[in-house]
């Protein structure tokens, strides 16, 4: 009995813990004019159901979001 017992739960702990796992991503860019030269410290917004973040870009004109959810996701820059 105590062993079924335990095995129960952990089937349970091993099943919830799957169910909260959500594969994240990340949103990569690099911001360029009209000529195709980068852009640096232009501020990019993203929007997701989660809220909002910014960045800057860098002196490459890149930026980077981690861990953004699957939610859609637009980006805006400034």
């Amino acid at each position: 009995m105590g062993s079924r017992f335990f095995n129960a739960v952990l089937l349970v702990c091993f099943v919830g813990s799957i169910a909260l796992a959500q594969p994240e991503r990340a949103v990569i860019g690099t911001v360029l004019d009209e000529t195709g030269a980068v852009l640096p410290g232009v501020t990019v917004e993203l929007i997701t159901d989660a809220g909002a973040e910014a960045t800057l870009t860098d002196d490459g004109g890149s930026y980077r979001f981690d861990g953004v959810g699957q939610s859609r996701a637009t980006v805006l820059f400034r």
